[in-house]
């Protein structure tokens, strides 16, 4: 079994590039809508509006960890400074 990892801009490219999608998006629509009965303009639009929402969520994600981890690098770095200067202090 493969493991892929998918980041918000691999997620972003495969939607913007529309040969790739419209053949994707067709692909599943013609296995999906066995009672015919859903628009396939339809279903792609609401299939790129959920890729694109999933990517700018696993974006926010990926800067708020960031942002949480430079916080703790940030605390550590001022705990050392305390240390330091309370060590040189005597």
């Amino acid at each position: 079994m493969s493991v892929e990892v998918l980041d918000a801009a691999t997620i972003y490219n495969f939607v913007v590039d529309e040969e790739a999608f419209n053949v994707s998006v067709a692909d599943r629509f013609a296995r999906l809508d066995t009672d015919r009965n859903v628009d396939l303009e339809e279903f792609k639009e609401e299939t790129k509006r959920m890729m694109l929402a999933v990517a700018n969520g696993m974006k926010i994600i990926h800067e708020k960890t960031l942002s949480l981890f430079r916080g703790r690098e940030r605390e550590k770095e001022f705990y050392w400074l305390i240390v330091t200067f309370n060590y040189l202090r005597g």
